[in-house]
């Protein structure tokens, strides 16, 4: 995927489409972003991005995959983030890869980037929240047990997120 749009949804683009158009032709690919883009340059609606581990952490040497899905209520309403790798995190879930993260919810703002969206996911990874999780179990465990929680999501990102 590159950072450049080669398309768009339709011959008069909507005001999504055009922001979506604009922040695409401004992102910079730099780490922990892998490649973030359009699935299709025809379809600017439907992107994926690849974010790297954060060193230190369990997750460490991994790569990441999101589905990022814009509507044409964006950026008034945040896109939907799914993780496409399966991950051992309190935040995730494991079955679906739904995402909990407050920049995608309650502290959304119309003016967030792209960028920072997939940084916030990247920040999670880093700093997973035990007290508000979508995997109960996992939270406990990290808050209660971070050795084997970290041993766990090591395994999870050898099996899963290793190219």
């Amino acid at each position: 995927m590159q950072a450049a749009a080669t398309g768009t949804a339709s011959s008069t683009p909507s005001a999504s489409i055009r922001r979506i158009e604009k922040e695409l032709n401004g992102l910079n690919i730099t780490s922990p972003i892998l490649s973030a883009g359009p699935i299709d340059p025809k379809n600017l609606l439907e992107w994926a991005a690849i974010i790297q581990g954060p060193p230190n952490t369990p997750y460490e040497n991994g790569q990441f995959k999101l589905l990022i899905l814009f509507t044409e209520l964006y950026p008034l309403k945040p896109p939907q983030c799914q993780m496409q790798t399966k991950v051992f995190h309190p935040n995730i879930t494991e079955d679906q890869g739904e995402i909990s993260l407050d920049l995608l919810s309650t502290s959304w703002k119309p003016t967030t980037p792209i960028a920072t969206i997939i940084q916030g996911i990247y920040e999670l990874l880093e700093r997973p929240h035990g007290e508000k999780c979508l995997e109960v179990e996992k939270g406990k465990l990290y808050l209660e047990n971070r050795d084997e929680f970290n041993r766990l999501a090591k395994d999870y990102t050898d099996k899963y997120a290793k190219q």
